[in-house]
């Protein structure tokens, strides 16, 4: 999954809960402290934004943050098993180095 599709998860699920809690773009947006166009593009997948802004976002639209990050898959795991594996390698100590510790 890239970031693009990843930004355009999280803001359909900010649009979602924005109009289940009955909000304007800009309502949410002086709640949250930014201009209504930002809140456009985060719901546009278009706009990569700070996680304080999430919180802000998760706040004001009275949901929990992980509500936000549903439908996003999970990293394929071997992958990011094998990425462990070779930086383990890569980072270990030589044993002389190890026992001095």
């Amino acid at each position: 999954m890239t970031d693009k599709d990843i930004l355009k998860a999280l803001g359909r699920n900010i649009r979602n809960a924005r109009l289940r809690a009955g909000l304007t773009l800009e309502c949410v947006a002086e709640m949250v402290g930014c201009h209504w166009t930002t809140v456009a593009y985060i719901e546009a997948g278009r706009h990569p934004f700070q996680v304080t802004k999430l919180v802000r976002l998760a706040r004001c639209l009275k949901v929990s943050s992980d509500r936000f990050l549903e439908g996003i898959p999970e990293e394929d795991p071997r992958r990011l098993s094998r990425i462990a594996k070779a930086l383990a390698r890569r980072h270990r100590l030589p044993k002389s180095q190890a026992k001095r510790r």
